[in-house]
């Protein structure tokens, strides 16, 4: 892995969570990562990772889109350099749709990514999955937190000399944020208006009708 990253990434991951509110959702989860299997458990250290997601609804239940994402893995060793890891792809998201009503509003997902992945010269496809819940916030539910747990896998390309081949297995354990469209807020019926009570007139002038 190497130190050097392109700097359009970087520009994606800078991008602001205030976003406006439009007919997709924009989701930023960053977290703290960690190599679960040698050798990269041996080099690097627990590190971050930050990725994001533009999500287009297909169905109130699915939703796909383009993803980006940036990890740091800094170096245990003396003679080796801390990692970085930067992928670009996209997958698809199953959830619960963000107008029902019941529990209030919490709404469990799960997605998966294909990736295209540069670790310093080496470009590699890699997958990952994720779990998580959000949580929403204020009666819209245009913004929402929620934590996740993501399984990164680097796919190893045929045997190089001075490479290892075996595959990388990351674990990321983080918080989501979302933003989004939000829903309706609902109004009301407004209340009926008593009709007026129909006049009666005092025809023979002693105050009573």
């Amino acid at each position: 892995m190497s130190r050097k990253s392109p700097a359009f990434v970087l520009a994606l991951l800078a991008l602001p969570i205030s976003a406006q509110a439009s007919d997709f959702t924009l989701k930023q989860e960053p977290g703290a990562s960690v190599p679960l299997t040698e050798p990269q458990s041996d080099e690097y250290g627990i590190g971050g990772t930050n990725q994001i997601k533009a999500l287009f609804p297909l169905t109130s239940y699915l939703d796909v889109g383009p993803t980006a994402s940036f990890m740091f893995l800094p170096a245990e060793e003396k003679l080796v350099e801390s990692g970085v890891v930067w992928g670009l792809g996209g997958g698809v998201r199953i959830q619960r749709p963000k107008d029902r009503e019941s529990h209030h509003g919490i709404r469990p997902w799960i997605d998966a990514d294909l990736l295209y992945v540069r670790t310093g010269k080496l470009d590699r496809p890699a997958f990952d999955a994720a779990v998580g819940f959000s949580v929403p916030i204020g009666e819209s539910r245009a913004y929402s937190i929620g934590p996740f747990v993501r399984y990164l896998q680097v796919v190893q390309t045929p045997e190089r000399t001075g490479y290892d081949n075996r595959h990388a297995k990351i674990l990321t354990v983080g918080l989501s944020f979302e933003l989004g469209s939000g829903i309706a807020k609902k109004t009301s019926s407004p209340m009926a208006t008593p009709a007026p009570i129909a006049s009666c007139p005092d025809q023979d002038g002693d105050g009573i009708p």
